[in-house]
């Protein structure tokens, strides 16, 4: 039975969008196919290797290194801005305990999603020549994404900070960490991405024969598709993603200055990890959600002006999985069938969503018969497609 190791940088929590949940999902379906399937996850003191039976509360209590105003993530900042790395970074990619876990683990393949593990993996294959690496990617813009996430500094300490060393720490972050991505897809033996668009992107940076897979991160089954009752008008609209985010707070900052102001009658809820809980106007920021299908209970309408960022965006899955009518950017919609003006509103020009939201309040019909075709455009994310996908991919990196 060939041996299958899923490897996670930070810890691979179930309640994180990203790579993380993907990759999760592949546990199972590796273990379906066939295959003895482990999970191996290292935190911010790399000793530690995280089990599949202990997941849930090792993840719980295990920080992400990079989150947060700590020590660590301070050397980062400098380290980074003097020399051009991150040395925790650093610390991670050349710990023995990593390839210690790795070596214990004997696997035959390793599935991972992180640009930042370019030097583990190809020490690992100068030792195990016969290791096949495949890597879970979005397209290199997800770089620029990071730095936007990681990196965002609170407005206070913020003003203190002259634009010109944000800059340079930008362009230091930009360069090394595609310098590892970079990396990470030349010592991998197969590409997966989550959208044909991701696959372009990469085709054309690529200077290496490798072989692209196109696998979406998610899959639907026909039990979590959810009914409610038939919408009539729209009172509250809403947007849920992590706050953190950067595309998120970008769509966020949009909602606040184009979209709600011209919406007066309308309640724009904002939720997600992380959201401050406060009211501004017609705008209520009501938090994290422990409760989706409660929240989603009160909501007539989802919007998703999301105009950066990479692969598929988990929140329209749930926005179609609770049959919401929906607006959103093409690039939001990215990865899922999705027709306009039957089952969504496809619009890019974020400066007309609000005319869209006054269609569809005013235009019973057209909103009924959205929602009613709100779930036709997952119903080809099923897990058996997924798995067949998967299939391919692992007989061709063991052949």
């Amino acid at each position: 039975m060939a041996k299958i190791v899923i490897l996670g940088y930070k810890p691979l929590h179930t309640n994180r969008s990203g790579y993380e949940k993907p990759l999760l999902a592949s546990a199972k379906i590796f273990s379906d196919l066939g295959y003895e399937v482990q999970l191996l996850s290292f935190g911010n003191d790399n000793g530690h290797v995280l089990t599949r039976d202990g997941l849930k509360e090792y993840t719980i209590k295990q920080q992400y290194p990079e989150e947060g105003l700590s020590v660590l993530r301070l050397i980062d900042f400098l380290t980074l801005f003097l020399f051009g790395y991150k040395r925790s970074i650093m610390q991670l990619n050349n710990n023995v305990k990593m390839l210690e876990a790795l070596s214990n683990e004997n696997p035959d393949i390793i599935v991972h999603g992180d640009f930042i593990l370019p030097h583990i993996l190809a020490k690992y294959k100068s030792i195990h020549n016969s290791v096949k690496i495949i890597s879970y990617s979005d397209e290199p813009k997800i770089i620029l994404t990071s730095f936007n996430s990681i990196y965002s500094i609170p407005n206070t300490i913020r003003k203190f900070v002259p634009p010109v060393l944000l800059t340079r720490l930008k362009r230091k972050y930009v360069r090394y960490s595609s310098t590892l991505y970079n990396k990470t897809i030349a010592v991998s033996d197969a590409i997966i991405t989550p959208t044909n668009l991701d696959k372009k992107a990469i085709l054309r940076l690529i200077q290496h024969s490798k072989k692209i897979f196109v696998i979406p991160p998610v899959s639907v089954d026909k039990k979590d598709l959810k009914h409610p009752k038939k919408i009539t008008s729209i009172k509250r609209v809403a947007f849920i993603g992590a706050y953190s985010f950067w595309p998120n707070r970008e769509a966020i900052n949009l909602i606040e200055t184009k979209i709600a102001p011209l919406c007066p009658k309308q309640i724009f809820l904002i939720a997600g990890t992380g959201c401050p809980k406060l009211k501004h106007k017609n705008i209520q920021y009501v938090g994290y959600v422990p409760d989706i299908k409660k929240f989603f209970d009160t909501v007539d309408l989802c919007i998703a002006p999301i105009v950066t960022g990479t692969g598929m965006k988990n929140k329209i899955m749930d926005y179609f999985l609770y049959k919401k009518p929906t607006i959103g950017t093409s690039l939001a919609f990215e990865g899922y069938n999705v027709r306009n003006r039957e089952n969504a509103i496809v619009e890019d020009d974020i400066n007309l969503f609000y005319t869209h939201i006054y269609e569809l309040n005013n235009d019973t019909k057209l909103l009924f018969h959205i929602q009613q075709a709100a779930h036709e455009p997952i119903k080809h994310l099923t897990e058996t497609k997924i798995k067949s996908k998967w299939k391919i991919v692992l007989d061709y990196a063991l052949r």
